[in-house]
């Protein structure tokens, strides 16, 4: 009931803002592109909404899944469509952190996207697999220690959050883990569950209902003293946001 009740707080002041504007939409259909694989979180927040936003505004919503260059590659099919508001991004803090990581991205997130709605956050959880040994944090740092480079731990792909905060999370325990990229977290989900990957570092709504186990979220571990990982989890835990983005009008860049 709780999620449930968290989910209907969350359609209605989504869809609320566009009640009022539904009788003079634009006709024809939306197109919302999640630079992601089926199966993310990204992904099961766009389909969630679908329904609800097609009834409020009288037109069809079609999702299509785009992945690739840590959702760059769908984020940029968006900033190159036509500014008329039928095409939009579901996106989440990948799209804030790639123009840092990313140096050469084929359009500019802020002179190329409009923000439209931010949808939710969600803290970052650090799961594994029920037949792996690890309890807590600190067991996973412990095993890191007895052997170095062989524990591996999955991301939804090169320079996002999740693999950037566990980077340093790593660095401050002083102990090395196999970095292994995924194109989304459906796949990366997939591949923790058949013990493919030690660890994955995702947002609690891909694990939810999965069968792995948390070790830690990047809030709060109450098994790891701060000061033996001394990472600052409140940080971490609130660039975990999704929103969606779009082409609402031209844009002339300065």
């Amino acid at each position: 009931m709780r999620m449930l009740s968290r989910r209907c707080l969350l359609l209605g002041a989504l869809i609320a803002p566009w009640t009022a504007h539904a009788q003079n939409w634009r006709a024809g259909n939306i197109k919302i592109v999640v630079p992601y694989p089926p199966g993310g979180s990204t992904d099961m927040i766009a389909r969630l909404i679908q329904p609800h936003m097609q009834q409020r505004l009288g037109t069809t919503v079609i999702i299509e899944n785009r992945a690739g260059g840590g959702g760059s590659i769908g984020t940029a099919a968006v900033a190159k469509s036509s500014p008329d508001g039928s095409t939009w991004a579901m996106v989440f803090d990948n799209h804030a952190a790639n123009p840092f990581v990313f140096p050469n991205l084929p359009f500019n997130t802020e002179k190329d996207l409009d923000p439209v709605q931010l949808i939710g956050t969600a803290p970052y959880v650090l799961s594994t697999n029920l037949q792996k040994p690890f309890k807590t944090l600190a067991d996973v740092v412990t095993a890191a220690k007895a052997k170095p480079g062989t524990l591996s731990y999955a991301t939804v792909g090169a320079g996002s959050i999740g693999h950037l905060a566990m980077e340093l999370l790593w660095k401050q325990a002083g102990v090395q883990l196999v970095h292994v990229p995924y194109r989304g977290g459906g796949p990366a989900m997939n591949d923790l569950i058949a013990g493919h990957v030690d660890l994955f570092i995702a947002s609690y709504s891909v694990h939810s209902g999965r069968l792995d186990q948390s070790v830690g979220t990047v809030r709060q571990d109450p098994d790891l003293d701060a000061r033996e990982c001394a990472c600052d989890r409140r940080e971490l835990s609130r660039v975990r946001g999704v929103c969606l983005v779009g082409r609402l009008c031209a844009r002339r860049h300065a």
